[in-house]
């Protein structure tokens, strides 16, 4: 064996590219996150209407993650050198307790300068009781690809269209992936 080179797991490997490898892990960047039976709810600010970071209770779990790092409240951050493309996959499931609105779930990017709505990101699910027939569960999901610097983080964000004051986002995989 070779002696005095690093760990493959040291920070300063963050710059090294692996593939077709050995019995290391390859370096694909990417990460998975996952939220569960959440029964947080989101409040919603009504007026005026403006996006919401999602209330994961604190409760987002990491099921993987490589050159990534990602949050238990839903935020995934970028800690690789140079700069990368993802494909951004996330699915969701929403209670709207009720409600009946209109929600848009967004993507948003920190590049060093406050989170920025992803255009294109955003999704929109209807709840609607009329009729006799009361739909309080919806699911989404958002497909999406942009570039990574170090540092750079994303997160996922909702607001109500209508007057309701909270929404509880039950359920939630967010795939990043190189």
């Amino acid at each position: 064996p070779v002696q005095l080179l690093p760990d493959y797991s040291q920070t300063a490997t963050y710059k090294f590219d692996v593939f077709a490898n050995q019995g290391i892990l390859n370096s694909v960047s990417g990460a998975v996150s996952t939220l569960s039976a959440n029964a947080t709810a989101t409040t919603l600010s009504i007026a005026p209407v403006a996006y919401t970071d999602i209330n994961t209770g604190a409760a987002a779990a990491t099921q993987a993650e490589v050159r990534f790092t990602a949050a238990n409240t839903g935020i995934v951050t970028y800690n690789g050198t140079k700069q990368i493309y993802c494909s951004i996959h996330a699915s969701l499931s929403l209670d709207s307790g009720g409600n009946d609105d209109t929600y848009t779930v967004g993507i948003f990017k920190d590049s060093g300068a406050g989170y920025v709505l992803l255009p294109g990101s955003e999704v929109e699910v209807q709840f609607d009781g009329t009729g006799g027939f009361s739909l309080d569960v919806g699911t989404i999901a958002i497909n999406y690809g942009t570039l990574f610097n170090n540092g750079d983080a994303v997160k996922m964000q909702i607001k109500s269209t209508g007057a309701s004051a909270a929404i509880t986002v039950k359920d939630y995989q967010l795939v990043i992936r190189e």
